[in-house]
């Protein structure tokens, strides 16, 4: 069942990803769905990541070979927590900060080690949030 769910869940991520490919760029606003709210934000997420060079796993992006799902909660009070699991759904561990979205399409993630802006969109019961490091396009999905 979970690698049903699993398989799902990427080919959704592959349909979007071909979808924001194909509509411009991150601020280009022909792009699908609006500009994310803060209201948008809070809720219990499923991630995944993908990188402009490649896909790129979930155990990759969190630097542990054993991170096959990552399970986000965005609370209304501004902090989340993104939960770790391996391949079996067993807890490995959790990553805690705190979020903040200053203006439309612009959320804060305060992650232990640092800030990262990104932009953020919503897109079909989807939260979509992108930016560069080193160089390359970093997207962060949640369903």
């Amino acid at each position: 069942m979970r690698s049903t769910r699993l398989a799902l869940l990427a080919a959704l991520v592959a349909v979007m990803i071909a979808a924001m490919v194909g509509c411009g760029g991150s601020g280009d606003p022909s792009e699908p769905g609006r500009l994310a709210r803060a209201t948008d934000v809070p809720g219990t997420w499923d991630l995944d990541v993908f990188f402009t060079s490649g896909d790129t796993t979930l155990a990759q992006y969190f630097d542990d070979p054993e991170v096959a799902e990552v399970d986000a909660v965005f609370r209304v009070d501004r902090t989340f927590t993104m939960t770790l699991r391996d391949a079996d759904g067993t807890r490995i561990g959790d990553v805690d900060g705190t979020w903040d979205m200053p203006d439309q399409g612009n959320m804060v993630i305060n992650y232990p080690d640092g800030a990262v802006m990104y932009t953020a969109r919503y897109i079909g019961g989807w939260l979509f949030i992108q930016t560069s490091l080193d160089g390359e396009d970093i997207r962060l999905y949640f369903n």
